[in-house]
């Protein structure tokens, strides 16, 4: 009775920290890379393709947890996140003090 407020807590955390993180790369994408007459569709597209990439995480879960077990998925999931960190290191391109509205034309 006394960690009712625990999964409450976890939410509330997740929701905070979720824009942080993984969340927030492809809207870097569609704010920083996109050159302005392409934003519009490009923006789109990345945001569906990461709704798409969303929903199959959602969708596969109760499979992955049948086959993995509980710990297996966290496991998973969380390699996947550490992995993205490498990712983003390696293939987004630091934007700092770079004038983003310059036509690269």
């Amino acid at each position: 009775r006394s960690m009712e407020w625990c999964p409450l807590l976890c939410i509330v955390l997740y929701m905070l920290t979720a824009p942080i993180g993984l969340c927030s790369i492809p809207f870097m994408y569609v704010a920083e890379f996109f050159p302005p007459e392409m934003r519009s569709i490009m923006g789109g597209l990345t945001i569906s393709i990461s709704n798409l990439e969303l929903f199959i995480v959602v969708k596969t879960f109760p499979n992955l947890e049948d086959s993995m077990g509980d710990y297996g998925v966290y496991w998973l999931y969380s390699v996947s996140c550490f992995c993205a960190i490498f990712y983003v290191l390696a293939f987004i391109p630091e934007t700092k003090d770079k004038d983003l509205t310059k036509d690269e034309g």
